[in-house]
């Protein structure tokens, strides 16, 4: 107990900052939660599962369950919703309150729907499960029984509930924020690191000229290497790769070819088309700037970035790609064995383009920062090269003894 003493005499001497700075830490969290608007939950599960529960079959699934979750928050599903449920929402509005992801381990897909009306929330869920458990077998309608993948929903969706704001949870965090923030503060006026820093505030507040004048320079000069950036606006696509018959040797084949087709994607063929069917008198070395493509074999996908000066014609470039090569992809299957075919999907449209560059804000904050480094090496610089005492409280520091009078300046 004689331990803790110390640490005793310490909280009453400084018990205001403790009170103070938790009280504002809770009253902060209490108003950031009241500042929220309420969501409320739903949850819903489907399970994936081979008509014929073969290893072969089962190491398909444990493949597409994944692409499944992100094919369940597509612009097919999502549009398709608001619309029958007449929610009058905007797909974007949609994607921000439905998310959707697939476990492999259990081989289901997870979906959780947000909303600030709980009853709309549980309807958006399930229908949700009946639009994405009727797509799948439309599908399957002419896969072979023993090759079919049934997507089955056990589960009702989950009655909503809150979800956020977590009132307590934050108060709570934010509480202990303050707590923290109040040993800081204890420990910097009681140690003698104070003391030790106090040059440090004492060489500042000489040269603060000089910090100020390069922070706003350096800010300055980031908003206007912004303002000389042409405004560049990027548009994505995605566009999904399945078998036609899905088993495993079909699914290895698409995981190999995947990032093959994405570079397909932005070959000569489909940026020539694109340039002369839309009129954009772009030579391929300039297309080829602005567009950019990737396979991603996680989710059996290939991901699109158009960019261009004008917002409309990138999204434009976008869908312009995408048709041309599901077509060229559907005329290349034509004359293979159905069971043999790699389909391409495209369950979204290209997104709406939006400014990618420049990023005035981040470019600004940046270039204050460096000014901020800059400039505190220019003011040690300058104080290396001036003489080390100044002060009486320097002299003192140095000599190890209080100073006994001073000499006072003459012109």
């Amino acid at each position: 107990m004689a331990q803790l003493k110390p640490l005793w005499d310490l909280l009453k001497r400084r018990w205001l900052i403790v009170v103070v700075l938790a009280a504002v830490g809770a009253g902060g969290g209490f108003g950031f939660s009241k500042l929220q608007e309420p969501a409320f939950r739903s949850s819903a599960k489907l399970y994936v599962m081979p008509a014929r529960p073969d290893n072969g079959n089962t190491l398909t699934i444990q493949n597409v369950v994944r692409q499944y979750g992100q094919l369940m928050v597509s612009d097919r599903f999502l549009e398709g919703i608001s619309r029958g449920l007449n929610l009058r929402l905007s797909v974007e509005e949609m994607r921000k309150r439905v998310s959707a992801s697939g476990v492999v381990e259990y081989q289901q897909v997870l979906a959780d729907v947000d909303d600030p009306d709980p009853a709309q929330a549980r309807a958006i869920a399930g229908r949700l499960v009946r639009d994405f458990i009727r797509d799948q077998e439309t599908r399957m309608k002419n896969v072979v029984q023993s090759s079919r993948i049934d997507v089955i929903a056990y589960d009702d969706p989950t009655p909503a509930v809150l979800h956020r704001p977590q009132t307590t949870t934050t108060v709570a965090a934010a509480t202990l924020l303050g707590l923290l923030l109040a040993a800081g503060v204890i420990a910097l006026l009681e140690l003698p690191l104070l003391a030790r820093l106090t040059p440090y505030w004492a060489i500042l507040r000489r040269r603060w000229a000089i910090v100020v004048t390069l922070v706003v320079v350096g800010g300055a000069a980031g908003f206007g290497f912004s303002k000389l950036q042409e405004p560049m606006f990027r548009s994505s696509a995605k566009v999904y790769l399945m078998p036609a018959r899905p088993d495993y040797g079909n699914t290895l084949t698409i995981q190999n070819v995947v990032r093959q087709y994405g570079q397909l994607m932005v070959s000569d063929r489909f940026l020539r088309s694109a340039s002369e069917d839309l009129k954009l008198d772009l030579p391929l070395a300039e297309m080829r700037k602005r567009v950019t493509a990737s396979g991603v074999v996680e989710f059996q996908q290939i991901l699109m970035d158009v960019d261009d000066t004008d917002a409309g014609r990138a999204r434009a470039i976008a869908r312009k790609l995408v048709q041309d090569f599901i077509q060229d992809q559907d005329g290349r299957m034509k004359h293979v064995d159905p069971s043999n075919r790699i389909d391409v999907f495209a369950y979204d449209d290209p997104t709406p383009a939006t400014l990618h560059r420049p990023q005035t804000r981040t470019n600004v904050i940046a270039s204050a920062v460096l000014g901020l480094l800059v400039s505190l090496g220019l003011v040690f610089l300058l104080e290396t090269q001036s003489s080390p005492i100044r002060t009486p409280e320097e002299v003192e520091r140095r000599a190890g003894q209080p100073a006994t009078g001073k000499i006072p300046a003459t012109s």
